[in-house]
C-alpha cells in the first residue's frame, strides 16, 4: 500500500465520502496557508506513493499544544483513473508531521503521524506558502462564565498527556472559542476536572498546570483570574506615608523655631 493510500485509510473521512475511499489512490493534493495554496505535482505523489512506509496513528505524547499549521485538499479516485470522485480537507501541522481530519465527523478521531516521504512531499511544497499563524482564543466560558482573559487558556491543550482518572467528580464545561477555524478546535466537548486538575477531551487527558489550574478555579467561582493581593502596593506606600510624616515632623519644628527665635547671647561681663 502507497503512503498516500495509507493516509487516506487512516484518516477520518467526512460522510460524503464512500467508505471504499480507503482502498482508493490520492489524485490531487493542495497545501493551503496563510499566503495562498500550491498544488503538489503528480511526479512528486507518485515518487513518494511509492514509498514503504505507511501513515499511522499518533501517540497523545505527539501532538503538539496550538502551533502553526497548514490546510491539505486532497482528492481521491479509482486507481489507474484520473477522475476524483470525492474530496476532503485534513490540518497540517509541520512541526511535529502531524496530520487531523478538517471534517465536523472527525471529532474524537486520532491524529496521523505521516511519514518521512509525505513530510518530505508537504516541505516542498511549503516553501512557496507561508502557514497559518497559531490560534488564538477568543472567548472561554467556564460553566456558566465567561472568561475576562481567554488568551492564557490556549496552554490547556499543550500540557503532558494523562491516564483516565478511576473517578470523575465534578466536572466543569469548557467552551473554548477561536480566531479562526485550526487543528485544536476540532477537540470537541472539553471539560476541566478541578480534583484531579486534569483537561478531559475527545482525544484523552492532559495535566493542567497548576498556575493555569488556579486561573481556571477562580473564574469558575466568579473571581479575579489572579488574586488581589495588597502586599505590592500596601508596603510603598506605608513607606511613603512614614516618610511623608518624618518630613512634616521634620519641617515643623524648623518653622517652630524659627517663630520663637534663636536664644540671645548674653554679654559678656565687663
Amino acid at each position: 500500500m502507497s503512503t498516500w493510500r495509507a493516509l487516506v485509510a487512516t484518516l477520518p473521512r467526512p460522510a460524503t465520502l464512500p467508505v471504499a475511499a480507503a482502498a482508493k489512490e490520492v489524485k490531487s493534493l493542495s497545501l493551503c496557508g496563510a499566503s495562498g495554496c500550491v498544488s503538489v505535482e503528480a511526479g512528486a505523489l507518485a515518487r513518494y506513493g511509492r514509498d514503504e512506509g505507511s501513515a499511522r496513528a499518533a501517540t497523545p505524547a505527539e501532538v503538539p499544544g496550538p502551533t502553526r499549521f497548514y490546510r491539505l485538499e486532497l482528492g481521491v479516485g479509482e486507481p489507474g483513473s484520473s477522475k476524483v470522485f470525492g474530496r476532503f480537507q485534513v490540518w497540517y501541522v509541520p512541526s511535529a508531521g502531524l496530520a487531523y481530519g478538517a471534517d465536523a465527523d472527525a471529532l474524537g478521531q486520532p491524529w496521523t503521524k505521516l511519514t518521512r516521504g509525505q513530510v518530505a512531499v508537504l516541505r516542498e511544497a511549503a516553501r512557496s506558502v507561508s502557514p497559518f499563524p497559531a490560534p488564538e482564543l477568543r472567548r472561554v466560558r467556564i460553566g456558566r462564565r465567561t472568561s475576562v482573559d481567554p488568551a492564557p487558556y490556549v496552554e490547556l491543550l499543550a500540557g503532558p498527556p494523562a491516564r483516565m482518572p478511576d473517578e470523575i467528580r465534578g466536572p466543569v464545561p469548557l467552551e473554548l472559542s477561536w480566531d479562526r477555524p485550526n487543528p485544536w478546535a476540532t477537540s470537541g466537548y472539553v471539560e476541566y476536572l478541578p480534583r484531579e486538575r486534569l483537561l478531559s477531551t475527545l482525544a484523552g487527558y492532559g495535566h493542567v498546570p497548576e498556575e493555569l489550574a488556579g486561573r481556571l478555579e477562580r473564574e469558575a467561582d466568579g473571581l479575579a483570574p489572579v488574586a488581589e493581593t495588597s502586599t505590592s502596593w500596601a508596603l510603598p506606600a506605608a513607606l511613603a506615608g512614614g516618610g511623608l510624616l518624618v518630613l512634616g515632623s521634620a519641617l515643623a519644628l524648623l518653622a517652630r523655631r524659627r517663630r520663637q527665635g534663636l536664644p540671645r547671647r548674653r554679654p559678656a561681663p565687663a
